[in-house]
């Protein structure tokens, strides 16, 4: 009995079927052990973060946007994904772009908040290698919906919170002279002719901008709507919308409290008025997203059609096909042996014992083991707080004071967050200076309660060759090939204290010259 040529590869089809699953399907496997240990920085970050209770809103709107798409690529916009990859151009070059603009960030920057999103942009230009070309152009909303949930907030803060906050205090002091109101705006506080208001946190419009920019995104996937520049025209206008609402928002509560003298009745009103103006704006969003274009016929058939049948983009006996998950996944693992982090200062710095001016009676007030374990995951060398009290000819000066040492910027945080998390008001904020090549920034702080006083803050940051009281300008000194150590020094007293008072002036003094003294020794190679 003889078998035919032909019959006998018939006979072996199935199995040699099954031979190539089981291929194609380790070698998936070894791209995403692949993947997930290029990205692994990433994922250590964000299991340090999430957890935090600042970020817990964060969580909530990352699995509320995860469990959106897993509803809709069940119900048919990503299923039939293909078991090989398509060697897509686009793709490709978002994969593997994003990867590398993901070392580059890693080893020039050291910004958390930037890896993370590269990380989230990379990995779905490398799920489009299975999915159809119109899938996962139309998915693109939802990707940045993914994205938008990562914890931008306390850069939005730093960044963008004070200027809308000075922004929307100007635009209210304006409306308000419009109508007759005498009311003048510095910083972002309102000035009125019995009262003064402050624009603070909760009003700065920042956590509405970011809630309003995920409903965008979210409506735009479930409408199937294009991302173009028409698209780019209607998120600029919700954004400007949003805002809009904000310091409508903002003016109501000072016309019924401050106006009118209902600080009651503004109180209720607070959170009322918020969703209002925030409904409103997404209602109007609505509607401005019917000006863009549906994705067209071509797409909406491709995603309908992958619902049903396997893509037919990566055919199971194409032999290149089932050679290009191996061949990525070995591109992957080169970029995972080249991934360097951005190198850190040699040895630690330490402080010396008498670090504090010999004529500056001290009194230790240590950080809690929480606030040591923040400092120290962020990267501080050493964080010190103390309470001192400095007599200056007939005056004298109490308070706490504060240094961080570190050789990155995000182990120093804004002082004007840690004032305002610790339930002080900020009133206003502004630079002064000590002495020629001297600025520092002051802050003042209204009185949080009844039987409290106004205080005063002021800090700067110093390095060995530098020093400068801006935050934006401390964390482009990182961008330097050769990273310096800085340390961040931080008053607060006890009361309200003029800067330029010759008490304030010789205290700032005298510490920046001990400092410098601590810098120069280690940066020469003396006690560390």
């Amino acid at each position: 009995m003889t078998i035919s040529i032909e019959g006998e590869a018939a006979l072996q089809t199935p199995r040699a079927g099954r031979r190539a699953a089981r291929a194609d399907r380790a070698a998936l496997a070894l791209l995403v052990m692949a993947w997930a240990w290029l990205y692994h920085p990433v994922f250590a970050w964000l299991a340090m973060i999430y957890p935090r209770d600042d970020f817990r809103v964060n969580l909530f709107a990352l699995l509320a946007a995860s469990a959106l798409v897993a509803a809709r690529a069940r119900s048919g916009d990503w299923r039939g994904l293909a078991l090989r990859p398509s060697w897509r151009a686009s793709p490709l070059v978002v994969a593997l772009g994003g990867a590398c603009a993901y070392l580059a960030s890693e080893r020039l920057l050291d910004i958390n908040i930037l890896s993370a999103g590269l990380f989230v942009l990379s990995t779905y230009g490398l799920l489009g290698l299975w999915l159809p070309a119109a899938a996962w152009r139309a998915g693109w909303p939802a990707a940045l919906l993914v994205a938008g949930t990562l914890p931008f907030g306390a850069h939005m803060q730093v960044f963008v919170g004070l200027p809308v906050r000075v922004a929307t205090a100007d635009a209210v002091a304006r409306a308000l002279a419009a109508a007759g109101v005498a009311a003048a705006s510095t910083d972002a506080i309102l000035t009125l002719e019995r009262s003064v208001a402050r624009v603070d946190l909760p009003c700065s419009g920042v956590q509405s901008l970011w809630t309003g920019g995920l409903f965008l995104l979210g409506a735009t996937w479930l409408e199937h709507r294009r991302i173009g520049w028409r698209w780019l025209a209607v998120a600029a206008a919700t954004a400007l919308l949003l805002l809009a609402g904000n310091a409508s928002r903002v003016l109501g509560l000072v016309v019924i409290g401050d106006v009118l003298g209902a600080p009651e009745m503004a109180r209720l009103a607070h959170a009322p008025l918020g969703v209002l103006a925030f409904g409103a704006a997404c209602a109007a969003a609505m509607w401005l997203l019917r000006c863009v274009p549906r994705l067209d016929a071509t797409a909406a058939g491709a995603i309908a059609t992958s619902t049903t049948a396997a893509p037919t983009h990566a055919p199971a006996g194409d032999r290149r096909a089932g050679h290009r998950t191996v061949a990525l996944a070995g591109a992957v693992v080169v970029l995972a042996l080249l991934y360097r982090p951005r190198p850190t200062a040699p040895a630690p710095l330490a402080l010396p014992d008498d670090l504090w001016p010999r004529s500056l009676a001290v009194t230790p007030d240590p950080l809690s083991a929480d606030e040591e374990a923040w400092l120290a995951r962020d990267g501080a060398e050493r964080a010190e707080r103390i309470r001192f009290v400095w007599p200056e000819g007939s005056a004298t000066l109490s308070g706490s004071a504060t240094v961080v040492a570190s050789a990155t910027w995000r182990a120093q945080h804004l002082p004007e967050r840690c004032l305002e998390v610790y339930g002080l008001r900020l009133a206003s904020v502004r630079t002064a200076q000590v002495a020629d090549g001297f600025p520092v920034r002051v802050v003042a702080l209204s009185a949080a309660g009844a039987g409290q006083a106004s205080r005063t803050a002021v800090y700067w940051f110093q390095s060995a060759t530098r020093l400068t009281d801006d935050y934006a300008t401390r964390i482009a000194a990182d961008l330097a090939p050769k990273r310096e150590r800085w340390v961040l020094v931080a008053l607060l007293f006890d009361a309200d204290v003029d800067p330029a008072s010759s008490a304030a002036r010789s205290l700032a003094s005298a510490l920046r010259a001990s400092i410098a003294r601590s810098l120069a020794s280690s940066t020469h190679g003396g006690p560390s």
